[in-house]
């Protein structure tokens, strides 16, 4: 099962009868989203 990469929480990629698609996958919020937005923009990430 996919996790968001930053808070570590489930995502779904697919929706089943049970639970519909995370859509903000691979984050499991637009919360999460924006954290990892200005990480990339405050240079917290670097590509080797």
């Amino acid at each position: 099962m996919p996790r968001c990469p930053v808070c570590d929480a489930q995502v779904f990629l697919r929706s089943t009868a049970e639970r519909p698609a995370t859509p903000t996958a691979p984050f499991c919020s637009d919360r999460c989203k924006t954290i990892d937005l200005g990480r990339w923009l405050e240079e917290s990430y670097t590509v080797p």
